[in-house]
């Protein structure tokens, strides 16, 4: 069958505003996010709920404006500023 009903649990949990939390748990609901600067997920209305909530966070090349914003969030060493400064795009 192509296409999902309404009576389909997939489908009530991403048609929802808001998101049923024990549902989607029961379900093993996973969550992606992707943001090109991390100012504008910390900034959101959700951005550190989301954050504080995640088992994995992987930041990649940031630019010398958001490394600040990143490095406050996140606490990165020296090091690891150089490397998300210096890392090449892919």
């Amino acid at each position: 069958m192509c296409g999902q009903t309404s009576s389909e649990p997939s489908w009530r949990l991403s048609s929802s505003k808001t998101l049923n939390t024990p549902a989607a748990r029961k379900r093993y609901l996973g969550l992606v996010t992707i943001w090109q600067k991390v100012g504008d997920l910390v900034e959101s209305e959700d951005g550190e709920t989301i954050l504080g909530n995640s088992e994995m966070k992987l930041p990649l090349k940031q630019s010398e404006e958001i490394i600040d914003v990143a490095d406050a969030r996140f606490r990165f060493t020296p090091s690891k500023c150089r490397l998300l400064l210096g890392a090449l795009k892919s």
